[in-house]
C-alpha cells in the first residue's frame, strides 16, 4: 500500500442503506399516526369540520408503524 495515498471510504454496504431507508420510514410513519390519534381525540365532530373522515383517521392511527 503505497503510504502517500489517501484512504478511500466506501459508501455504506446497499442493505445498511436500505436498512437505514427503512427504519427513517418507520420513525416518519410512527410520528404521523401519532399525529392521527392526537386528531382522533378532538372527536368525530371536530374531525369532520376539519374534513377528515373519522373511521379513516382512527383505523389509520391504529395501525402499527410497520404496516403501509
Amino acid at each position: 500500500m503505497n503510504p502517500h495515498r489517501t484512504p478511500v471510504h466506501r459508501s455504506p454496504r446497499p442493505a445498511t442503506l436500505h436498512g437505514l431507508l427503512v427504519m427513517s420510514l418507520w420513525v416518519r410513519r410512527r410520528r404521523r399516526r401519532r399525529r392521527l390519534a392526537d386528531v382522533a381525540a378532538l372527536g368525530e365532530r371536530t374531525m369532520l369540520d376539519l374534513g377528515f373522515d373519522p373511521d379513516i383517521v382512527r383505523a389509520e392511527a391504529a395501525k402499527p408503524f410497520w404496516r403501509a
